[in-house]
Formats: C-alpha cells, structure tokens, sequence
C-alpha cells in the first residue's frame, strides 16, 4: 500500500469517528459541544492542556450566543462531566488544565487511577471498612457495566456436552447416577 492509499484510509477512520461522535450529538447540548470541539481543536495530549479560566475566556469569545457573562469553571465542569458520560473520547484533568487524552496519555491516566484504587481500598481496609462490602460494591459496578469483573461468564452446557465431560472426568459424577 502507498503512502496515498495509506492517507485516504486514515481519512475513512476519521470520517467514520466522526460520524459515530456525531450519533451522540442528541445526547449533548450545542454548548457542551463547542466545548468538545474546542478541547478536540486546542487542547489534544497532555502538553497542549490549557486551563478553565483559558478555556472558558476563549470558548465566550468565540461563541459568545451560546456561552453568556455567567459561564464559569463550574459550568465548564459540568460540561466536559456530560463529554465524559457521553463520548467515548477520554478527557484528562488535573490542576493545571483539561485535555483530550492521546493513546499514551490514557494508559499513563489508567495506571495512576489503579494505583490510586489500591491506595483508597487499602486504607478504607486499614480504617476498618469491611473487604466484603468492597467487593460487593466493585462486583455490582461490573455487573452495571454489563461485564463480569473477573471477565468469565457460563456457558450454558447441554445434555450432550454433559455426558461427554463426564466420560473424560473422572471426578465428576454423573447426574443420573
């Protein structure tokens, strides 16, 4: 394939990106993505983060019919709030700024977050919070998700697989005996 052929077909990934994003565009309000486009324009990997108050004095400049004098950081959070429940594009966040995280910015971002967990979980332990409600709380997140936590599911075995697991295990008893 020649560099051409390569090009156009980054072309049709970003086409069909954007065309998936812009599905979701009911499930947002016109202000909510002028912030989306804004980060997406601005404000992609952790190096190019800007601000809120950057962030905000731009986007009233710009759009100053859908951003009035009361649009503030606690508006925008809200905002980028919806962008995170709705798209699938991850956005980072830290004190000194919001980004559009790049493929490294959200294995980094992942990382941390895990470390983070074990630290929380380990000190609600230590505080004397009981494992069992811990694990009841991750367990119902991933069910909530629609995913086992461990990522094993059943398979659902019929009579004939039964009898044919039962010839080759020697520990399993058969139902009917």
């Amino acid at each position: 394939m020649d560099i051409i052929e390569q090009l156009a077909e980054i072309s049709r990934e970003n086409e069909l990106r954007d065309s998936i994003n812009e599905e979701l565009t009911y499930k947002m309000k016109t202000r909510t993505w002028k912030v989306y486009y804004y980060l997406k324009g601005q404000c992609v990997g952790e190096s190019n983060k800007q601000q809120a108050e950057t962030i905000v004095k731009a986007l009233k400049e710009s759009h100053h019919e859908l951003f009035s004098d009361d649009y503030d950081k606690r508006a925008l959070r809200s905002d980028i709030r919806k962008i995170r429940t709705t798209l699938p594009r991850r956005i980072g966040s830290s004190a000194s700024g919001y980004w559009l995280m790049t493929t490294d910015d959200e294995q980094k971002g992942t990382q941390l977050l895990e470390k983070q967990f074990i630290s929380l979980t380990e000190t609600l332990i230590n505080l004397g919070v009981e494992p069992k409600l811990l694990h009841e709380v991750v367990g119902a997140l991933g069910r909530k998700r629609g995913k086992l936590v461990d990522n094993q599911g059943t398979l659902p075995i019929g009579k004939y697989l039964r009898e044919v697991i039962h010839l080759y295990s020697d520990d399993l008893e058969k139902e009917n005996e």
